[in-house]
């Protein structure tokens, strides 16, 4: 009874407005307020675009995305700061060169590390250093002694754990060139 009174002193869109506030106030909003408006995308796109709360904007990418709508779900991973889902999206895509610019500017670790792996088949160099940028870089040493890319592979081993100093000497023990390196390693 007491919600029909209100109705009837306030319209509908205000009424929305109230209850989105209350929501807001509880804390609940981010549950509460899409699980009402679910029916009403328009409102509830309109709600999401206009809220301050981040985790709010990814939920809603995270929606669009399961329907398919990649651009639209990049738009709000962009929106909620959400760059680790940014650049899956962009990789999706096939936007890779944007996907690097991402990384290159946001600096995320889980980003770096999932353009790294998906560029493993097409830019070796590329991907090594952005396993080495998410501080994986067993995944790099691997990468890097596959592609022969020896130049990187000491500044690598200096930085890894124990086991792949060792494993990167080996490597280099290998090769009269580069048995320096290798005796440095074991050194360390």
């Amino acid at each position: 009874m007491h919600n029909i009174n209100i109705c009837t002193c306030m319209n509908m869109r205000t009424y929305i407005y109230v209850i989105h506030c209350s929501f807001e106030k509880a804390g609940t909003h981010v549950t509460e307020v899409p699980r009402i408006l679910l029916d009403d995308t328009a409102e509830l796109e309109d709600y999401v675009l206009n809220s301050q709360d981040n985790s709010l904007k990814k939920w809603w990418g995270e929606y669009l995305e399961s329907l398919g709508e990649m651009e639209a779900a990049l738009h709000f991973y962009e929106l909620a700061e959400d760059h680790f889902s940014a650049v899956r999206v962009l990789c999706y895509l096939g936007d890779m060169k944007k996907a690097v610019q991402v990384v290159d500017e946001c600096g995320d670790k889980a980003a770096s590390y999932h353009l790294a792996r998906r560029l493993e088949t097409e830019d070796v160099k590329m991907a090594v250093r952005f396993y080495c940028h998410s501080n994986c870089f067993g995944s790099a040493i691997r990468l890097a002694k596959e592609a022969h890319l020896d130049g990187e592979l000491m500044g690598m081993a200096l930085k890894s754990s124990n086991r792949d100093m060792l494993e990167v000497a080996k490597y280099f023990e290998g090769n009269l060139q580069t048995i320096d390196r290798a005796i440095l390693l074991y050194q360390k």
